[in-house]
């Protein structure tokens, strides 16, 4: 009789102890695993049990399912993301097109009275010597209404880029035409200008308005260096087919006091301006210019204790493309 009883205390332990093993300890992990997914923790898992049995087979199946729902939510955030990204590009684009048609309301008026004022101002100035006061005067009109002309033709530029005429080119020779256009600028600016090119470096896209963009980073950079007391220096870097053969990389250094902190997140925001008399539209011009050729425009500091850098990346034109010239 003892030994029976004694037999069935300890069947009745095993039998525990394994329903505790087998099904309690299991569905206490699965509830603490659901639990934690309610409470939005996509990335707990279950620790799982290599066995062969059902509960095991859910557990693994839960955790499947918990890292579905994990790169789901990171998808929907990446997606929330860029859709806030659009809608303020979206809301950017609305302000600017206002902006756009208010200036090519008030361009045309503005720019008789304008020619007009500069005009008889550059007369007297001509003419004969004035007293320095008076003299001093007319040179600030005329500098501010060139000024004011500026600004309405980067707004009209801004609010009015045309679609680019893409086709396959060689950005190198764009540079060459950039440079000489402004090799008179270098030269009163002291600027040092040097190119490391790999040519030719075939890309789509449209000549005259990547010379615009050019343009505007070689200008920019020389205008920085002004502040500059020592050696100016310019440097072009242009490598095609960086990527595996997708894209091509212009890159324009300089050795100016680099890009304040305050400014990097959004120096390519319209507006923005490093400089005393800049109308900060500029850069937004040529970001606008280089993401309709599907391209890229970003700016960095350089390596060095001053300077920046500002890298352009272009789809490269297809090598049969090409060939084809």
């Amino acid at each position: 009789m003892l030994n029976t009883l004694t037999l069935l205390v300890t069947l009745t332990l095993m039998t525990l102890w394994l329903v505790r093993r087998t099904i309690a300890q299991p569905l206490s992990r699965l509830v603490t695993g659901v639990r934690a997914l309610g409470r939005g923790e996509l990335a707990y898992r279950i620790v799982e049990d290599p066995s062969e049995t059902e509960l095991a087979e859910l557990a693994r199946e839960f955790n499947s399912m918990a890292s579905s729902l994990e790169a789901t939510g990171a998808r929907l955030m990446r997606e929330g993301e860029e859709r806030l990204e659009l809608e303020r590009r979206l809301r950017e684009s609305e302000k600017m097109a206002a902006i756009g048609k208010l200036a090519a309301g008030v361009a045309h008026e503005i720019a008789a009275p304008l020619n007009v004022i500069s005009g008889r101002a550059e007369m007297v100035l001509k003419r004969q010597p004035e007293p320095p006061e008076r003299d001093r005067n007319l040179r600030i009109i005329v500098e501010q209404i060139g000024r004011i002309t500026t600004i309405v033709k980067n707004l009209l530029d801004f609010a009015r880029r045309r679609q680019p005429d893409l086709h396959r080119i060689d950005v190198c020779a764009v540079l060459d035409g950039v440079i000489e256009f402004l090799d008179t600028e270098l030269e009163r600016a002291g600027v040092t200008l040097t190119r490391d090119e790999r040519r030719p470096a075939w890309v789509r896209g449209d000549p005259d308005l990547l010379h615009q963009v050019f343009a505007n980073l070689i200008l920019n950079a020389v205008q920085a260096m002004e502040a500059v007391d020592g050696e100016r220096r310019l440097a072009v870097r242009v490598r095609p087919g960086d990527s595996g053969g997708e894209w091509t990389t212009i890159e324009v250094r300089d050795t100016g006091p680099g890009i304040p902190e305050s400014v990097r997140g959004h120096l390519f925001d319209p507006f923005v301006t490093t400089k005393p008399n800049g109308t900060g539209l500029g850069l937004a011009v040529a970001r606008g210019i280089v993401e309709e050729h599907a391209g890229r425009l970003e700016a960095s500091p350089a390596e060095t204790a001053h300077g920046s850098v500002f890298r352009l990346v272009l789809p490269a034109a297809d090598v049969t493309e090409a060939a084809r010239g």
